[in-house]
């Protein structure tokens, strides 16, 4: 598997740590840095119950710490906010991202292609409110792509982006 977001990771040698170390290249599309606190942000923010994500579960089954506990607090319909907190992923420095798990997960490594797990920026995020991801026009992306037209149900079309054409052709050299 090809590493996209990081230069390289360690596994701790009871394999529940994973310490990711960042592409200090890697940017948003307006340019901006792409930092750990952007994958711990997106993280919290799949597994909150208040978000309703047809994804929620997905940390819990790829065993990362504190996951479960914030399942279960969802079914009773208690309050996570605490135990979103205390989620197995922390940005150690802002191209370190440190994801703990509860017990050996050999599918790990794959599992995060996912599209679920992409980082988020916060800022924008927030700024959008409820209107995020609505407006392809208003988002900010971190690979080789950008979405420049979007039809629901209909098509997608993508642009790429212009920092990034150089890599993306020596990606294709490489299929």
């Amino acid at each position: 598997m090809e590493k996209a977001g990081c230069e390289s990771y360690e596994v701790s040698s009871d394999k529940l740590t994973y310490t990711f170390h960042l592409r200090k290249d890697a940017k948003w599309s307006d340019d901006k840095p792409v930092k750990a606190q952007d994958y711990v942000y997106a993280w919290k923010q799949l597994i909150n119950p208040l978000n309703g994500s047809p994804y929620m579960t997905l940390l819990a089954e790829l065993n990362v710490k504190g996951a479960d506990e914030i399942i279960a607090a969802a079914s009773a319909k208690k309050d996570a906010k605490d135990l979103i907190d205390k989620l197995g992923v922390e940005a150690k420095d802002d191209n370190t991202l440190v994801v703990t798990l509860t017990k050996v997960t050999p599918y790990f490594i794959n599992a995060l292609t996912f599209k679920g797990l992409v980082p988020i920026r916060e800022d924008i995020a927030k700024s959008q409110g409820e209107k995020y991801g609505v407006d392809c026009k208003t988002m900010v992306y971190n690979g080789p792509f950008v979405v420049a037209d979007y039809q629901k149900g209909s098509k997608i079309v993508y642009n790429t982006c212009l920092d990034q054409r150089l890599q993306l052709h020596q990606i294709f050299q490489t299929i």
